[in-house]
């Protein structure tokens, strides 16, 4: 191999075929990429940068675009609610009204330090200032405060400060979230006789892309082709 090839012809295939890579796996911020979309990125570096050492680029390409390939099918797969449940983990609530969730903490092996420390992150100093801490499926916490410690809105110059009322999602792209529905003790029959007046039934739901449980015990149900709520 002469001197051209190997630092030059070499390097910029590499560059090119890692930057092919990456636009293959898509858009996603770091600090939005989950654990398998990190180990994706971390065997693809490993992997595109082997010729650099090995002098096998055929090699090393031919991996690199395997694993971008199971990469996208996977991703495929998590869009796919029969695999969804799965392989895509859950949210978990850390701090309910209030009230550190303790199976919550130990579940995603988190220490009451580094809640508190996140917590000062978004501006906020007491627990009891929190109406719900979820731990999402990125990794990251996000934080919904009660009515008393929310900023200032429009609504509250009126003085008359509601609960804080979070919407529980019940059917999402078109697949019943049992899990919530036992939540707020309710049954697939109950779900069934909301569903009854838009002519839906829970063995057919592909046209629902979400439906959540409002503040007045009712369903809201956004449909994939409508632009708002019935």
């Amino acid at each position: 191999m002469n001197f051209l090839t190997e630092y030059l012809v070499i390097p910029f295939i590499v560059f090119i075929v890692a930057y092919l890579c990456m636009r293959g796996m898509g858009k996603k911020a770091a600090s939005e990429m989950s654990g398998i979309d990190l180990m994706i990125v971390m065997i693809v570096g490993t992997t595109i940068s082997e010729p650099i050492v090995t002098e096998k680029i055929g090699t090393a390409i031919w991996y690199s675009v395997l694993i971008v390939l199971f990469y996208i099918l996977y991703s495929y797969l998590e869009l796919a609610n029969f695999f969804k449940r799965w392989i895509t983990p859950t949210p978990t609530i850390l701090i309910d009204q209030g009230e550190i969730i303790k199976t919550g903490m130990r579940r995603e092996r988190i220490e009451v330090e580094e809640l508190i420390a996140q917590m000062r992150i978004e501006g906020y100093t007491e627990i009891n200032e929190i109406a719900r801490a979820t731990m999402e499926q990125t990794g990251e916490i996000s934080f919904i405060p009660t009515e008393k410690a929310r900023p200032l809105q429009g609504s509250d110059l009126k003085l008359d400060l509601t609960p804080t009322y979070i919407p529980i999602p019940l059917i999402i792209d078109g697949s019943v979230q049992k899990n919530n529905l036992h939540y707020i003790n309710k049954d697939l029959s109950w779900l069934e006789a909301q569903l009854r007046p838009h002519n839906l039934e829970v063995q057919a739901l592909d046209s629902i892309m979400l439906a959540t449980y409002n503040v007045n015990g009712f369903l809201d149900l956004y449909r994939r082709q409508d632009k708002k709520n019935e």
